[in-house]
Order: C-alpha cells, then structure tokens, then sequence
C-alpha cells in the first residue's frame, strides 16, 4: 500500500513544528507497517516532488480565490504527481480551507482520501476555538462567529461564507476525517464533517527519553513565537519568574514573529540567563527536555494537542499548561501537569516557580509523565492509522 501525503512545506529539516516532527516520526513507522509514502507540497522549494514548483497563495484575496474558483493548477500538478507516484490512498495535512479546495480540484480518478486536522480551523475561522474576549467557545463557525464580534462583516462575507459553502459542497468526496481530540472530534462532526475517526497523537518514547533527576532549574518553552502561543503571557511572566527564582535559567526553542519582542521582555540584569535556541533538530530537542526542569505551554487558543507538552512528559519533565484544548484530555493536573488559567501570567508565574522552586515535586511529577506518554506511544498511533487505511481502501461494508 501507498500512501500520499499532502502538506504545505516539505517534511523534514530544522524546527519544532509539531506536524512536521508529527510526520517525520510516522513515515518510517507506517514503512514498517508496509505502507509506502509519498509527498505532495505547496510551498517552499519543489525539489523532491514531480509537480514542483507549485505554489499556492492562502491569504487575502488568495484565500477568496483559492475557496471559490476551481485551480486548474493544482488539478494538473496533482495529476501529474499520481501518475508516478501511484498512490493508493490520499492524506491531506493542510489547513481546512486548503484541504476543502483540494477536494473540489482532486483529478478524476483520485483514490480514497483523508484529511486531518492539525487546529480547530474546521469548526472556528481564526483558528483558535477562542472568542475575542479571550473564553473558550463551544460553538461551530457561522453566522455565531459574526454575532460575537470574532469576525468582521468583510471577513465574514469574503471569507467565511464561501469557506463554509465550499465544505458544504465537497466534504462528502472524503473517505473520513481524523481529529486528534474528543472534543475536536464532536464539534466537527456537528460541522457535517464525517465519517468522523478520532486517533490521538503518539510520542516517540525512545527519542523524547528521560534525563536524570534531580535537574537543574531549567525552564524551556519549545514551539512557535507566535501571538496565539501565548507569547504575550510568557513575556510578562518572564521578569517575575527570574526575578523570584535567582538560581533559574530560561531556554527557549523555535522562531516566529514575536521573538523581538520576548527578548525585550527580558531585563537587562537577567540578560544572561535566557537563552534563545532558535530552531532546533528533534535530538537537539530531546536533550533540551531532558535536561529541563518543567516545560511551558502558555498558550491562548485551543491546542489541538500540544504535541510538545506530550513530548515533554516522554522525556519525565512536566508540563505548566493553559488549561484549554486539548491538552485537557491527557494531562492530569497536579500529577503530570499543572493547569493555569489561559491568559494570566501571574499564574503561569505561580506555577512555574512551584516547580523551579521544589526539584523532588518536579522530579515525582515527571515519573508520573513518563507512564502518561508511554501509554501513548507514535507505535501505537501508526498501527491506528495503517488500520484506517487498510479499512478505506476496503470500503463500506
């Protein structure tokens, strides 16, 4: 069996994107359970892939474009791809808007495909499953998304409204769609997303492995520096936790937009004492879990799983969380994790100086991580999904 595999950027490389780290782990898992891959990118370098260059535009006018004009361009590009590559099952990893395009633009003759969803774009057009007010929303996007301020009547009449009649239109050319949460998972199916197939993510708990305890009073955030990470709490919780905890030292992994302004959130006199690692390899990853005394993940959206918080834990370091997402379905406050209000540094503060501040609590927590990940194992997922496969290609019964 083949399988294609459609993402954005091509796999691989420097950095801690939790889908690219996702699916340079599954790859060679799936080639074990004898299911071949291939990828299909669209953007970045076309190297390694008979349809490059080809590229595609998702913002602005691009995004009107790209959901209420067929492509011609793509249909081509992956036709042209099918025909060497052979693939018996199609898996797409876009954004939804992108995904739902692809439906509509697939050839003819394209086999089964799945899509999966990465963030709640499926159900909330700003990605976040978050209202503007900064509260956990419990509704599927449409006309709600505009009666509560989140969107403006221009994006909402550009954007939206399109979006959701393309999905309308197309979803029902998948085979299934693959969330990775409970609550992810019933919100898109009441969106008309089905058939629905909830696969939780795996970690691979032989390269995240623990490092010794007691550690030293390392506190690591790995991820992107972007606003909906939560970027802004941790710069305001960043001067109170050096200051509190003279013996700390801050690391932080991964690139984005926001990194000037978190580094100028830094004192000057605690200078010295954060270190900021840019993007990193997953081994150099690794290490930096092991080696940390608790990991932050102080975001302000709904992480569909917070991939880094689960790697974390293999690794027995663990988790001071936004208490959001769903990270709520596998981290157990006060045994794997400690859970903070979204949005409020001081708790963030709180928390992680709870763990700076007590090595033997840190090191129990992490031991009690270590068995919540290996229960998780990437193994696990990748036999999950080779079955799916297996099944779709069956068909209904």
């Amino acid at each position: 069996m083949k399988v294609g595999l459609l993402k954005s950027s091509p796999p691989g490389g420097k950095g801690v994107s939790g889908v690219s780290r996702y699916l340079e782990d599954l790859v060679p898992r799936l080639r074990a359970l004898g299911v071949d891959s291939a990828f299909f990118w669209t953007l970045g370098e076309g190297a390694g892939t008979p349809a490059a260059p080809y590229r595609r535009q998702l913002h602005g006018w691009g995004a009107y474009r790209a959901v209420t004009f067929p492509d011609p361009r793509l249909t081509v590009a992956l036709a042209d791809w099918m025909r060497v590559e052979k693939p018996d099952l199609l898996h797409l990893h876009w954004d939804h808007r992108q995904a739902m395009a692809a439906l509509r633009d697939l050839p003819s003759g394209a086999p089964p495909t799945l899509v999966s969803f990465h963030t709640y774009e499926p159900v909330c057009p700003l990605k976040t499953h978050v209202t503007v007010r900064g509260l956990p929303c419990d509704a599927v996007q449409g006309a709600v998304c505009r009666r509560r301020g989140c969107r403006s009547l221009r994006k909402w009449l550009m954007h939206d409204i399109p979006a959701q009649a393309l999905a309308r239109r197309v979803s029902h050319r998948a085979a299934g769609y693959i969330a990775h949460n409970r609550e992810l998972a019933e919100l898109a199916g009441r969106a008309g997303l089905e058939p629905m197939h909830m696969i939780p993510l795996g970690v691979d708990v032989d390269l995240f492995s623990p490092g010794p305890h007691p550690r030293p009073a390392v506190l690591l955030y790995a991820g992107r520096i972007r606003p909906e990470k939560g970027m802004a709490v941790l710069a305001e919780a960043l001067p109170h936790i050096l200051a509190a905890a003279p013996q700390a030292r801050v690391h932080i992994a991964g690139e984005g937009p926001m990194e000037p302004a978190l580094r100028r959130a830094v004192p000057a006199a605690h200078a010295d004492r954060v270190r900021f690692l840019g993007a990193i390899s997953p081994h150099a990853l690794a290490r930096e879990y092991a080696g940390a005394r608790l990991l932050v993940v102080p975001s302000i959206w709904k992480e569909n799983f917070a991939l880094a918080g689960l790697e974390a834990m293999a690794a027995a370091t663990p988790v001071v969380a936004s208490d959001l997402g769903g990270v709520k379905e596998w981290l157990r406050d006060g045994e794997n994790w400690l859970a903070v209000p979204p949005g409020d540094p001081r708790a963030l503060a709180q928390a992680a100086l709870r763990l700076l501040g007590d090595a033997t609590l840190a090191a129990r927590m992490g031991e009690t991580a270590r068995r919540s990940a290996e229960s998780m194992s990437m193994a696990g997922h990748a036999e999950a999904l080779a079955a799916l496969y297996r099944s779709c290609l069956r068909g209904p019964r």
